[in-house]
């Protein structure tokens, strides 16, 4: 099986995000699963999106606290309409496409986390996405400061957050002031690194070198990505292709730490094939 090419739409997508633009995540979501599942319509996943967002309006009506808003959210999202973390199948790819964890209610914390972003956004509630270590997090802004934990469906304290940043960073001390927003080019990119390490993990080469594809065409500066696809084009027998990549990552990353092992292996495929 060899990759696929992306389709226009991400294409004008990737476009945009090189370009500096800051489209919804829905948009960024529903554009890459409609891409990599080309047999779905993306514009089902807003439509639900929609519908979301009018059920919880009606929740919301009557609440003027921009905490008690954000909590309504939050419980309407995850004891109404049974969103949740898939703690069994975290490894499952359709915990990383929007209109399977719409469908299934179930996710990992990226995907439920643009959830509640974008029905938030529907209701006028600022929530944006924040690019915490190994676990994504959703920080509701404005009037309020709260941390949530679109995985588990609450919100965390600064305790938590601390706890959970030393276990994977030890030398960081928690501090909220560094929670920027993620924008939506790096949210992009997580989703993308997420499935191309299922992918690779399961040996679909041809779906990982997609998504190293795709990661290049909306962050060139991701030299690693080349490297990476060119590995995958080995493994698929795309050799022209392989080369092209290991000659393209050494000559714009020469002193990375891959680098020797990089020539090592191109130079031996090199005599391979010629």
């Amino acid at each position: 099986m060899q990759p696929r090419p992306p389709n226009q739409a991400f294409q004008d997508l990737a476009r945009r995000l090189r370009a500096g633009e800051e489209p919804f995540l829905d948009q960024v979501a529903l554009i890459l699963d409609a891409d990599l599942n080309p047999e779905i319509d993306e514009a089902v996943g807003f439509t639900q999106l929609d519908g979301l967002a009018e059920r919880a309006d009606q929740r919301l009506a009557s609440l003027h606290d921009p905490g008690g808003r954000v909590l309504t959210l939050v419980d309407f999202l995850y004891r109404e309409e049974g969103f949740k973390g898939n703690c069994t199948r975290y490894d499952d790819p359709r915990n990383s496409y929007m209109h399977q964890v719409l469908e299934r209610r179930t996710g990992i914390p990226i995907t439920l986390s643009i959830v509640v972003i974008e029905v938030a956004r529907r209701l006028g509630i600022p929530i944006h996405g924040v690019s915490f270590p190994q676990h994504f997090l959703a920080r509701a802004t404005g009037n309020v400061d709260l941390i949530i934990d679109a995985f588990a469906g609450r919100t965390l304290s600064d305790e938590e957050c601390g706890e959970r940043l030393q276990r994977v960073a030890p030398a960081l001390d928690f501090d909220r002031r560094s929670l920027r927003p993620a924008t939506a080019r790096e949210v992009l990119v997580r989703m993308l690194g997420n499935l191309k390490h299922l992918f690779v993990a399961s040996g679909d080469y041809a779906r990982a070198a997609e998504c190293c594809e795709r990661m290049l065409l909306s962050a060139p500066e991701l030299v690693g990505e080349i490297r990476d696809r060119g590995i995958l084009h080995e493994q698929l027998e795309l050799y022209g292709a392989a080369l092209g990549d290991y000659d393209r990552f050494l000559e714009l990353a020469s002193g990375d730490p891959s680098a020797e092992k990089i020539r090592d292996r191109r130079d031996t495929l090199r005599r391979r094939v010629h």
